[in-house]
């Protein structure tokens, strides 16, 4: 996964990323899951 993969569209309509803090939540059920967590910086 690249920063470009994390673009959106702005409120002035500039394709553009932002510096965040993500966690990523994998499993077939909500009390069954891996967790894994990555940053954005700039």
């Amino acid at each position: 996964m690249t920063e470009a993969d994390l673009r959106f569209y702005d409120a002035s309509m500039k394709w553009t990323s932002e510096p965040v803090d993500c966690k990523v939540f994998v499993g077939t059920n909500s009390q069954e899951v891996k967790e894994a967590g990555f940053k954005l910086v700039r």
